[in-house]
């Protein structure tokens, strides 16, 4: 049976976590917006799980020599969004994967198109008042350098919320867990998402039931 998930906490944004197409590879994919603790929560994952993590951001950067901020600068945001999908492209054979993406690839409807099709995925959802305590507390960040920080935050989760639960199997508030229970709660709704589609035991199932490598 399904794992028992609070409304409060986790729910299916369109009804997608309810059925299953076609199968997916074995990937877990992380959206939402900056500072929901797609990173710290990815690791974590990946550590329990034994799945490579992948940082989709991270990534771009070290193939392109530069930081996401000089990209932007250099070559515009239309040129880094189509880096993105050419990354995302580049992991559609590939399994056992835990898939950080950066908070705007939802922007563009071809990564819209290509997140269902790489695995399991799940929006990270947090209060915007988080988003605001975490992101100023990183100087590092474009957003902190606004006139308007928190207007910035409220226009961006406007046009950006619709485009998580388009893609979303499953939408997790992290403000009311622990980034060790939000991990958790993933493990448990992913292994009933893919026990859906393949009849064998799989990695996360053994880890959701207390056989695998999570601790």
């Amino acid at each position: 049976m399904p794992p028992s998930t609070d409304d409060s906490t986790a729910s299916a944004p369109d009804g997608s976590g309810d059925t299953v197409a076609s199968p997916r590879p074995l990937n877990i994919v992380l959206v939402g917006f900056m500072a929901t603790g797609k990173t710290t929560i990815g690791r974590i994952l990946s550590k329990k799980l034994g799945f490579q993590f992948v940082d989709c951001d991270h990534e771009i950067e070290k193939q392109q020599g530069m930081k996401i901020t000089e990209i932007f600068k250099t070559q515009g945001e239309e040129a880094f969004r189509q880096m993105e999908t050419d990354f995302l492209q580049s992991l559609a054979s590939q399994s056992k994967l835990i898939i950080s993406t950066g908070g705007g690839v939802v922007g563009r409807q071809p990564n819209r198109e290509i997140l269902p099709t790489l695995g399991y995925v799940v929006w990270l959802h947090t209060k915007k008042q988080v988003i605001f305590d975490r992101v100023m507390s990183n100087s590092n960040r474009p957003l902190v350098q606004t006139e308007d920080p928190m207007g910035t935050i409220k226009a961006l989760l406007k046009v950006r919320k619709p485009l998580y639960k388009e893609v979303a199997d499953i939408q997790i508030k992290t403000h009311k867990l622990t980034f060790d229970e939000t991990a958790e709660g993933i493990i448990d709704t992913a292994c009933y998402f893919f026990s859906k589609q393949q009849a064998e035991c799989n990695p996360i199932c053994e880890v959701s039931q207390g056989g695998g490598k999570g601790e």
